[in-house]
């Protein structure tokens, strides 16, 4: 007998003007019935401690949504987003979560280590 699976991909929902538009009470209930493998994050701030901060309450709210329906997180964010602390909404991001950025140095990387998630730096660590 066949087996069929269903699947949906959603690719490029997280656009800043898309998220700022649409973080709601409508975008929470759209995310009930959905699970995702890979979430595919970033935010105003990265911390190794706080999660993903954010400006906005409903932002980091779809994004705690998001988390806990993924059964993985990948955080993104350059340098300036990381260890940022002038954001007042913060989702806590997985154990197990994996930021990519484009730090280097492996002091950063122990940080997010000791709170049980992954650093990848993009750039060669020479």
């Amino acid at each position: 007998m066949r087996s069929h699976t269903n699947s949906t991909n959603l690719i490029g929902w997280g656009a800043p003007a898309f998220i700022k538009r649409n973080a709601g009470p409508l975008a929470e209930r759209t995310l009930e019935g959905l699970t995702f493998d890979i979430a595919f994050l970033s935010g105003d701030a990265l911390s190794p401690i706080h999660g993903i901060g954010e400006t906005e309450p409903s932002q980091t709210r779809l994004k705690e949504l998001v988390m806990l329906k993924s059964a993985h997180t990948i955080a993104l964010g350059h340098a300036d987003k990381l260890n940022r602390t002038n954001t007042h909404h913060w989702a806590a991001m997985p154990i197990g979560t994996i930021i990519i950025t484009d730090v280097k140095g492996a002091h950063m990387a122990e940080v997010f280590q000791q709170n049980g998630n992954t650093l990848v730096s993009v750039l060669p660590q020479h």
